[in-house]
């Protein structure tokens, strides 16, 4: 079974940018969802990204903010007082420049770690559970009104 969504609909609109800030989120260099346009997702992936994974990111984001203006300026201004509020400032200066001066160094040759062979098929339980997984989780493929191509 396969779902066809259009791609200007508001809530695939939604998906794809919620794969974006999931995938950056994550550290993945782009966040760019491209291959699933291409290649589609399953509803599943589809629900469980517009959500779980977006509000939660965007719920760490807003936290961490506010936790940083609230260290770099209410928290030491109420612990040491008048002289808190530069005292941090300095240290972060302090703390940066130590970075940028151990960033400065050359880096370790990378030495890859082996890998373990693949196994040849899947476990009984493996393919029970994909096919489950196949059952609750239709295919959803994208389409565009424009010129056809997602």
């Amino acid at each position: 079974m396969t779902i066809t969504l259009d791609t200007t609909v508001w809530h695939v609109r939604w998906f794809l940018w919620s794969v974006r800030i999931w995938r950056r989120f994550c550290g993945y260099r782009t966040g760019c969802p491209d291959d699933l346009l291409k290649s589609g997702t399953n509803r599943c992936f589809y629900i469980r990204v517009t959500l779980v994974w977006a509000p939660l990111v965007l719920l760490l984001h807003a936290l961490v903010a506010f936790g940083v203006v609230a260290s770099l300026t209410y928290l030491p201004y109420k612990l040491f007082g008048a002289l808190g509020v530069p005292s941090v400032w300095l240290a972060l200066a302090l703390c940066y420049g130590a970075k940028c001066w151990v960033n400065s160094r050359p880096p370790k040759p990378y030495e890859p770690k082996s890998s373990k062979p693949a196994t040849s098929s899947p476990g009984y339980f493996a393919m029970l559970l994909s096919q489950i997984g196949a059952t609750l989780c239709p295919r959803i493929e994208f389409k565009s009104d424009k010129d056809g191509t997602p």
